[in-house]
This record gives C-alpha cells, sequence and structure tokens, in this order.
C-alpha cells in the first residue's frame, strides 16, 4: 500500500515552509556574446549609465518553459543566454555554445523599453539551466537609423523546471506582507533554502497599487535578493492586489500560464491549484466606486474548479493543494468570505483536496 506525507513547519504567522515527500510500495539559434558583438558593462552601472533596476526574477515556469522578467533605467533591447547547467562548465566565459532567446511579437522584436520580459521553451522537465540577461541601450529611434549605447549582462543565474517525476520536494507560502519589507526579508532570512522548489505569496503583498514603485519597494526587489532569480515566485492576487489606479496593470508584472489570476500546475507528487478570492465586501460597497464584479468572477472560478477536478492530473496527484488568500471560514463572515464559502468549500471537501493555504486573518 502506499504511503503518503506531508511535513511542515511555521516561522512565525507569516511564513510557512511544506516539505511534501511521496514514497510507494527559447530558440534553437546558437550565439555567444562575441557574434552578439558585446563589451559586456557590469549590469550595475552608475547612476549615469545603463543599469538592470530590477530583477531578474522568474514566471510561468512550467515542465518545458519559463518567462524571465527584469527592468532596466534606460530604454533597451534585451536577450536572454541560457544554456543546461552541466554544458556551461566555462559559462559565462563563452568557451562553450549556449543558446539565445529573444521576444518578438508580429515580427518585431521587443525593444526601447525599460520593461524585459523573455520566454523561453523547449526545455527538459526537471532539468537544471543556467542563464544570463542582457540589455543593449538604445540611444536614438529613428524609422531608419538606430544609435545603440552600451551592453550590459547581470549575473550567471540558475533555475530548474517543474518535474512531474519528483518524489520529494519543499516550498515556501508567505501571505499578508503588506508592503512591509523589512519583515519580509527578515522572514526569508530564517529561511533554509535547499531544497525549495517553489515559493508562494498568498495575498496581500502590498496595501494597493498606485505604481510600479509598490511592487518593487513593497516585496519584489527584497524577493529577488534571496530567492526570485532562481526559484520562481508564485504571486497569488489578494483583495488588496485589486485596489488603487495600478491594479488593472498587475498581471503583465506577475503572468500566469492560462493568462487568468486562477491556475494549475503539477510539481512532483502535488496537483497545485491557485484561485481568486477577489475582494472582501459586496460589489455594491461604495468603496469599490461601481468598478468591480468579483460575485461573477468567483462563479465563474467555481465552473473551472469543477472541469479542474475531473482531468486526470488532478485525479491522479498524490496530494492536491489549494492556495487562495480569503478562506472559506474566518474570524469574520464578511461577504468575501460566505461567497467563497458558497462557490468554492464543497467542491475542495468533495475533491479530497489536502491542503488548503490562505491569509486574509
Amino acid at each position: 500500500m502506499s504511503t503518503r506525507r506531508i511535513q511542515h513547519g511555521i516561522v512565525a504567522a507569516l511564513l510557512l515552509v511544506v516539505t511534501i515527500g511521496w514514497t510507494s510500495a527559447g530558440t534553437d539559434q546558437q550565439a555567444t556574446a562575441a557574434e552578439h558583438g558585446v563589451a559586456v558593462d557590469h549590469a550595475h552601472a552608475t547612476e549615469e549609465g545603463l543599469a538592470i533596476s530590477h530583477g531578474p526574477y522568474l514566471q510561468q515556469l512550467t515542465e518545458t518553459s519559463v518567462t524571465i522578467i527584469w527592468f532596466t533605467n534606460q530604454k533597451s533591447v534585451s536577450w536572454v543566454e541560457y544554456g543546461k547547467a552541466d554544458n556551461l562548465s566555462s559559462f559565462p566565459t563563452y568557451g562553450s555554445v549556449v543558446k539565445t532567446a529573444r521576444n518578438s511579437r508580429q515580427g518585431l522584436i521587443d525593444a526601447n523599453t525599460s520593461f524585459h520580459k523573455i520566454s523561453i521553451s523547449g526545455l527538459e522537465p526537471g532539468g537544471e539551466y543556467r542563464y544570463r540577461v542582457f540589455s543593449k541601450e538604445i540611444l536614438e529611434f529613428r524609422p531608419y537609423e538606430v544609435t545603440f549605447g552600451s551592453t550590459i549582462a547581470g549575473d550567471v543565474l540558475s533555475f530548474s523546471t517543474l518535474d512531474p517525476s519528483l518524489e520529494a520536494f519543499s516550498f515556501v507560502a508567505l501571505t499578508d506582507i503588506h508592503g512591509d519589507a523589512e519583515r519580509l526579508d527578515a522572514k526569508l532570512e530564517a529561511i533554509s533554502w535547499e531544497g525549495v522548489d517553489l515559493v508562494f505569496y498568498t495575498g496581500d503583498s502590498v496595501d494597493y497599487f498606485e505604481d510600479e514603485a509598490e511592487i518593487f519597494g513593497g516585496f519584489l526587489d527584497t524577493s529577488v535578493a534571496h530567492f526570485a532569480s532562481r526559484v520562481p515566485l508564485m504571486f497569488v492576487r489578494g483583495n488588496h492586489e485589486t485596489r488603487g489606479s495600478f491594479a488593472r496593470e498587475l498581471a503583465a508584472y506577475f503572468p500566469t500560464t492560462t493568462g487568468n489570476y486562477y491556475f494549475s500546475f503539477d510539481h512532483g507528487p502535488v496537483h497545485f491549484i491557485v484561485l481568486d478570492t477577489g475582494e472582501d465586501k459586496e460589489d455594491s460597497a461604495p468603496v469599490y466606486a461601481g468598478l468591480v464584479d468579483f460575485d461573477a468572477f468567483r462563479r465563474e472560478q467555481a465552473e473551472w474548479l469543477a472541469a479542474e477536478m475531473q482531468t486526470e492530473a488532478f485525479q491522479g496527484a498524490a496530494f492536491r493543494i489549494a492556495n487562495f488568500q480569503i478562506p472559506p471560514f474566518g474570524t469574520r463572515d464578511a461577504h468575501g468570505t460566505l461567497h467563497v464559502r458558497e462557490m468554492w468549500n464543497e467542491l475542495l471537501n468533495e475533491a479530497g483536496v489536502d491542503l488548503v493555504l490562505n491569509g486574509h486573518t
């Protein structure tokens, strides 16, 4: 008979580290720095020069792909050089041939921007890869003449793709950071990162969004300093992330494989489900100014959840873990709590979900 094991430890109230085990009886183009004509400067240049201002960090990690995001202080064109770690013993001295990934849309390579998002595909499940980000400054962008400046390179970093065949792994879950980067730093410093494959932020990472500075200063820069360049940050939207004039831009910074804030994926013996609980008050509450529609959004997710639980991936998983901000039962029965309970709780119980991770209360 098979045995199932979940082990977990808690560091204060904000942080959950979970170890799970199961026991049972880009492109094909090859390029080097020289081929790009790169004279590499250090990534963190002087204030006046081109520099990486935020990132890089990992998003949309799957068994065969990943998206790498970073920001520069000047408009640039960017690319990623990468390869299997065991084939890159001399990386980044370019004694080995590496692959190059750029992002293009409808024939145009992304350029003249400070927001760089490069997706790499064709990777191997459970593969370990090294990568390095590059940005080349664009000084002038005219119709028939583009003038380039210096090129910078980030540090050599690594990541591993998701691996459904993995027998055991650890992940970290934090919630309700509310933009307190100093507190977040202390929590992340307390973690032993050996064997940690995923990090979930289970909602309310900020108080509200007025501009992207709240993302960087509130939690992202601190996350990059500790893990997010090599371990993917799985961003779960909470009710506070829906607030503010910048909230509608948030998805660009934390893209998902489905394009929605709700999705699922497999890693090792676990089938993960991420849901978006929306706001905690009625849609008609004056504070929302008639600009939200979360009751319909939760119903939409209930339909998706019912279908998701019929999939082979869900039903065949050794463990099933759901992650969303507002719990079905909490210290106060606000509308969001009651509607989450009505829409999702029975489904989760009937499907035999092993663990639900929440925040909010």
